[in-house]
């Protein structure tokens, strides 16, 4: 014969309630990263970065999250070796973004794919130990090859395929040549190397564009492209030419250790030339440069510590300044940076009893900055500031006061415990009621 259970008792729901409230109050939380006091100006510049971006995590910019510029906080964050769960989360976005940014999916053509915006980002998966033929479903390095001129007049050349304009200089040229030197699976040609050597002035600088060095009499050296192309030139070892390239960064370093490009003395060339000084062992205009930066860093009495703007007059994209900042000042190249060996914890710049260390940049936006693949980033044409995260700056000590949710929710476990006694009390009162009211 079926025996049948007896439904339980309001008191026992009661109990059982308060249990499992208690029990989920008291299970172990999952890990957070360890934010701490820092006084060095480089880690403080890269926990600013991590507090900067967006949810995704992302640069953000007028258009919405940015690819370009969120792969160089994550260069940065590589190269001070810090937020390692920022790093993946940061890589999970950009493989997510892979079609968006480097084919322009959803609004070129069908067969789009752009030179620089691969290249780097075949870089980012690279530096985070992640498969640079499987980013988001995408052969970044087949896509970059096919980029390729075969043809007299283009062999070598890294150009950009789809319905815009072709934003391909000697920039992303190398950062085509550092993507596919630094990936096991192939190697640069002959040919696009020899491309990106002749594009050198007869200063030995390298210009922003294509074909410049046809005309030697008009041939203008940038900083930036010539900073990166050093990196580039040094990895697939064309040390006399990458050797004229230092030379002519060093007669163009200011007297303050600043270096600069159409809108004057910036922390973005300086950040770069800055790296490409220290590859060749020029410490003394390294550490200028760096010295310079840090002079522009904002302190403890700006509303964006450890921040690094722009300019002292412009604070541009306070994210893509700070991080070429970082990536100046710790030296470390694109060929070998590493985000697999990051701590966990996120530094802040220590601000207890602490005076203002560094002057504070204007808070608005500039339109005189450039993404460090140097394109117009095609998400940009169609693809940069996130208030800072209030809650991740909060530095060990600094918490709000008031109620925590864990006395909130006893609190609420008691009420409801002692509900559903008065519910029982009444009902056994009244004589009982029907098993449908049983809570």
């Amino acid at each position: 014969m079926a025996t049948t259970t007896a439904p339980p008792t309001g008191a026992t729901l009661a109990l059982c309630t308060v249990l499992l409230l208690l029990l989920a109050l008291w299970s172990p939380r999952p890990a957070v990263a360890d934010s701490v006091p820092t006084d060095d100006p480089d880690e403080a510049a890269a926990g600013w970065l991590v507090t900067a971006l967006t949810d995704d995590p992302a640069v953000d910019s007028e258009f919405g999250p940015s690819a370009g510029p969120t792969i160089d906080v994550l260069f940065a964050l590589a190269a001070a070796g810090v937020a390692a769960e920022t790093i993946e989360a940061v890589a999970d976005w950009l493989e997510s973004e892979a079609a968006v940014y480097t084919q322009g999916a959803g609004f070129d053509a069908d067969d789009a794919a752009y030179a620089g915006a691969t290249a780097k980002l075949a870089l980012a998966m690279l530096v985070v130990d992640r498969d640079p033929t499987d980013a988001g479903g995408i052969d970044l390095l087949e896509q970059l090859t096919a980029l390729e001129g075969a043809e007299d007049g283009a062999a070598g050349r890294f150009s950009d395929r789809g319905d815009f304009d072709d934003f391909s200089t000697p920039l992303t040229q190398s950062l085509a040549l550092l993507a596919l030197t630094r990936a096991a699976e192939v190697d640069p040609s002959d040919a696009a190397v020899e491309v990106l050597v002749d594009q050198a002035c007869p200063d030995g600088g390298f210009p922003d564009s294509f074909g410049a060095a046809e005309d030697a009499d008009t041939c203008a050296s940038a900083v930036d492209t010539t900073a990166l192309v050093v990196q580039a030139l040094d990895a697939v070892a064309e040390e006399q030419t990458a050797e004229e390239a230092i030379a002519w960064l060093l007669e163009v370093q200011a007297d303050d250790g600043s270096f600069g490009s159409e809108d004057g003395p910036n922390t973005n060339s300086t950040g770069l030339a800055a790296a490409a000084l220290t590859l060749f062992g020029e410490d003394a205009a390294a550490e200028r440069a760096v010295a310079w930066m840090q002079d522009l860093q904002v302190g403890c009495d700006g509303e964006q510590p450890g921040a690094v703007p722009f300019s002292a007059e412009e604070p541009g994209s306070l994210e893509l300044a700070t991080a070429q900042a970082v990536l100046g000042a710790v030296g470390t190249p694109l060929l070998e940076l590493d985000g697999t060996t990051a701590s966990d914890v996120v530094p802040v710049l220590d601000c207890d009893g602490q005076d203002a260390a560094a002057p504070e940049g204007d808070e608005e936006e500039s339109a005189d900055t450039e993404d460090a693949d140097g394109e117009v980033d095609e998400e940009a044409a169609a693809e940069d500031e996130e208030p800072l995260d209030e809650e991740a700056a909060t530095a060990p000590g600094d918490a709000d006061e008031g109620w925590s949710p864990n006395w909130i929710a006893i609190l609420l476990a008691a009420l409801l415990a002692a509900g559903v006694a008065y519910l029982v009390q009444r009902r056994r009162a009244g004589g009982g009621a029907s098993s449908d009211a049983t809570p």
